[in-house]
């Protein structure tokens, strides 16, 4: 994972902040953990209501917490919270910005697996973001196997993936073509997320190299894929939904718990 580690700590040495919420350039530091505060009880409150959890003494982890703009938003929801990234840099501008935190701990790992923790030694389990920049099946299969170990008996993870789509690979195509925006406005929803997203990469600019390559569009699942990468873990799948988002695409949420040992599926998929 040499590159991932080499290419994010670019990114966390030009803009950290950017890198992390491409959605605006120049983030004033108030406004972007304001920002992942809203997006993180957004993301998980309505599934913890859902299905009862008790947040009491419980123990969260977040795989790729970057700077630790949704890891500061955990720190108020659990007793403890350890944030884990591929990149040294911004594990170290998160133990900056977030030195108050007296429940939390940031640590560099070698994005891969979770070597640094214990059997059953968390409650919780939440990635956004992240996995849809790992550049291997094989690795995020490897990830859910860990999630799996990690967890205790009854916890839950939530868990963000890129979706493969027949479209998700031609955006660049149509950079010099115009859409016609009257027909696209009385399509279906479903094209209209296309057309977003075919306009968001058309407009991304060439000289930006950082936000290409195999460490920023990581490799994508089907939903059969998906599930399948829940099950052979042996993890419960409890709910399983799709988005579109404008700069990055199609993407999908995977929540479940852990409640029994199960029988491992055959592996799924082969390393690329």
């Amino acid at each position: 994972m040499h590159s991932m580690k080499e290419n994010w700590n670019k990114r966390a040495e030009i803009d950290a902040r950017h890198f992390i919420a491409t959605t605006q350039e120049n983030w004033e530091k108030s406004e972007f953990f304001a920002k992942g505060r809203e997006e993180l009880f957004q993301l998980v409150s309505p599934f913890f209501r859902k299905y009862s959890f008790d947040l009491n003494g419980k123990r969260a982890l977040e795989i790729g917490c970057g700077i630790g703009r949704q890891t500061r938003a955990l720190s108020e929801m659990f007793d403890k919270v350890v944030g884990v990234d591929v990149s040294d840099q911004m594990i170290a501008i998160a133990k900056r910005l977030n030195h108050d935190l007296s429940n939390t701990v940031f640590i560099e790992n070698n994005g891969r697996d979770l070597c640094n923790f214990q059997d059953a030694s968390f409650d919780y389990v939440f990635s956004y973001a992240t996995f849809q920049h790992i550049p291997e099946k094989s690795i995020v299969v490897n990830y859910f196997n860990e999630i799996h170990r990690v967890l205790r008996k009854g916890g839950l993870f939530q868990i963000h993936l890129r979706r493969k789509h027949r479209y998700h690979e031609f955006g660049l195509a149509f950079r010099f073509i115009p859409l016609p925006r009257p027909i696209i406005s009385l399509a279906p929803g479903y094209m209209l997320d296309m057309y977003q997203y075919i306009i968001a990469t058309a407009s991304r600019k060439p000289r930006d190299m950082l936000k290409t390559g195999k460490t920023w569009r990581g490799v994508s699942f089907t939903k059969n894929e998906s599930k399948r990468l829940v099950e052979s873990a042996g993890l419960t799948l409890l709910e399983y939904s799709e988005e579109i988002d404008s700069v990055t695409g199609p993407r999908i949420w995977c929540f479940g718990m852990k409640e029994q040992t199960q029988r491992k599926l055959p592996r799924i998929f082969t390393k690329e």
